[in-house]
């Protein structure tokens, strides 16, 4: 608990002194309240200085107004301003993000103007909308398009800029702060709620009597009182409690005793006891701690020693001296074997400084000898080098193709090195304005690649006979991607794993390593029976769906050609059907009137009269 306190006294000085570290702040005094959260200027902080600069400009006209949470809040200041002061709402919001959405929007961040004028003309020749761009060289490319003038230049002092936010620092301070006061706290609980045990002797008189007190609940005064009353202490009689060591329990003393802790009841503090004092060692370890199989060495890793007199007094607290330390078998395990300490000896001796001491174990410093010597042997073999010696030493250099990754299978690192001795002595570099100066550098004689100008495919692709994580058939040869091979050197080099891979990558491909070439071979003419089939298939799944896709049109024009059919066969059988009758009828009336009566014989006559034409004017 000390060593947490310290650590929380350490941490909140450097807090403090971080908290009184000069820095960039808004100068506008802020309005708060519970439906206020604050001026524009007050709610966020910039670390960079450039862009605190331009972006507070471009706010220049928002700063000071006052986001409320609710209309009605806004309102009131409003009213209570006389419409002196911007008020903006953001009801049933409450939080910073979309304050700063509304009143920045997508405005962009670059670092000049030149810069800015030429993402914008490439932004509208793709036929994209281009927001308000802000430069850290104080300009301003409006979303019209519309640039230069003092309206859109900073000035180079404004008076309202967003604060600096403390350095990250300060964060994990706060938390560690909040951590050790909490740990701090339980574990004052803890003590509090613990049932600590205290041996107090009374030593006024020439026959010691010792009693355990209990300290749970009680303060020190409350501890004095029961001490009176258990040892019948009169009350108008002067004693003192101290330590075995003779220091006064005060009230702070009495909250720091541990549980087992003795006490002196003592007429006064200069009392000479009476008894002599012997110190033994008074821990008994576990059994298992020590022993479990006396054929085995024992390694004690921790133990602790608890010394007291023959009165079970702690002794030695703070205290020089020496401690002698033996392991014994109680009297009825006499002739059991005993574990010897380090050197074979059945004693050791600790000198005690001010009551502790450190010890140090030689083994662990021979062990890390032993391990250096055995880097620096494995350093000095001799391997596998790349002989081509880079004289391009910079910070935006990589290094030689040959240099940037080991390979440590022998074969492996044969074949890959012949594949690329074109490229072996290639200088990596990061931009292209560093491959440029040694390309003209060297008037052209040295091969350079710069990682801005490589276009890789960012996945992985697997092997060709892999499809879904699953092996489509069981290839000889141990087919693997030569990258695979390559042990990348972004350590050693101190840059990023990213680009190494994006350069192996680029020059590499997806070239394939196997063990021979009988084996090679049979991959190669597997894989392309795998294409073909794949292909084949393909074709066989794209006439499958056309001709679900065109099956159902030709199945609806079938069935209603089918029903039209259906329809006029239906008419048809009708009609003939009508027709039978009709001749049937006919064939009766002559059969059964083989001559015509006289008055149906007239009038067929007179019907025969009225179709023929000139027959009307003729009865007239």
């Amino acid at each position: 608990i000390q060593n947490i306190d310290s650590l929380l006294r350490e941490k909140t000085a450097e807090r403090e002194k971080i908290e009184s570290t000069p820095r960039r702040v808004f100068p506008l005094p802020n309005r708060s309240g519970p439906d206020i959260l604050g001026k524009v200027g007050h709610l966020a902080h910039i670390s960079n200085e450039d862009a605190a600069w331009v972006i507070s400009w471009h706010l220049s006209s928002e700063m000071d107004c006052v986001i409320t949470k609710t209309t009605a809040e806004a309102q009131r200041i409003f009213r209570s301003e006389h419409g002196r002061q911007q008020v903006m709402a953001l009801d049933s919001i409450y939080f910073i993000h979309p304050v700063f959405k509304n009143i920045l929007g997508n405005t962009i961040l670059m670092d000049d103007i030149e810069s800015a004028t030429n993402y914008r003309k490439a932004v509208i020749q793709n036929g994209n909308y281009c927001p308000t761009i802000l430069t850290r060289d104080g300009n301003r490319l409006l979303s019209s398009g519309k640039f230069g003038g003092t309206q859109n230049k900073a000035p180079s002092e404004i008076a309202k800029v967003f604060g600096a936010p403390l350095p990250p620092r300060y964060d994990t301070l706060q938390k560690e702060i909040g951590l050790f006061s909490l740990i701090a706290s339980l574990w004052q609980e803890l003590l509090l709620k613990e049932d600590k045990m205290i041996q107090v002797n009374d030593c006024r008189c020439e026959k010691i009597i010792k009693k355990t007190l209990k300290t749970s609940g009680l303060d020190f005064k409350g501890f004095v009182q029961v001490v009176q009353k258990e040892f019948s202490v009169p009350s108008n009689e002067r004693f003192v409690l101290t330590t075995t060591d003779r220091i006064t329990v005060d009230a702070d003393k009495f909250e720091k005793l541990k549980d087992g802790t003795t006490l002196y009841l003592l007429r006064k503090m200069d009392q000479v006891l009476l008894a002599s004092v012997e110190e033994e060692i008074n821990f008994v370890p576990h059994y298992n701690t020590l022993i479990e199989n006396i054929a085995n060495r024992i390694l004690v890793e921790n133990m602790t020693l608890k010394i007291t007199d023959q009165f079970g007094n702690s002794a030695g607290q703070n205290l020089d001296g020496t401690v002698f330390i033996s392991i014994k078998c109680p009297e009825e395990e006499r002739n059991r074997r005993l574990p010897l300490f380090d050197g074979k000896t059945s004693t050791i001796s600790i000198k005690l400084k001010e009551g502790s001491v450190l010890i140090n174990i030689e083994d662990s410093k021979k062990c890390l000898d032993q391990k250096k010597s055995e880097v620096e042997r494995i350093e000095k073999m001799p391997r596998r080098i790349f002989s081509i010696h880079n004289k391009f030493s910079r910070p935006d250099v990589l290094g030689m193709v040959g240099e940037l990754a080991f390979v440590a299978d022998e074969d492996v690192a044969r074949v890959i090195s012949w594949l690329l001795q074109g490229d072996m002595d290639c200088v990596i570099t990061t931009t292209t304005t560093a491959a440029q100066k040694i390309y003209d550098d060297t008037q052209g004689n040295q091969q350079v690649m710069a990682l801005d100008s490589i276009l890789v495919q960012q996945r992985d692709r697997p092997l060709p006979h892999i499809q879904n994580c699953q092996e489509l058939f069981k290839p000889s040869g141990n087919p693997t991607f030569a990258r695979k091979h390559l042990i990348y050197r972004d350590k050693q080099l101190s840059c990023d794993r990213n680009n190494l891979i994006k350069v192996f990558k680029n020059l590499l491909g997806d070239t394939i390593v196997m063990d021979d070439l009988y084996s090679a071979t049979n991959y190669r003419k597997a894989v392309n029976v795998l294409h073909q089939y794949c292909a084949a298939v393909e074709e066989i799944e794209k006439a499958k769906k056309d001709l679900s896709h065109y099956c159902p049109k030709w199945v609806d024009e079938m069935q209603n050609e089918k029903t039209q059919i259906d329809v006029i066969t239906k008419e048809i059988e009708e009609i003939n059907q009508q027709l039978a009758s009709v001749s049937v009828r006919a064939g009766k009336r002559a059969s059964g009137n083989s001559e015509e009566s006289p008055g149906t014989a007239s009038k067929r006559q007179r019907r025969r009269c009225m179709d023929q034409p000139g027959s009307f004017s003729e009865m007239n």
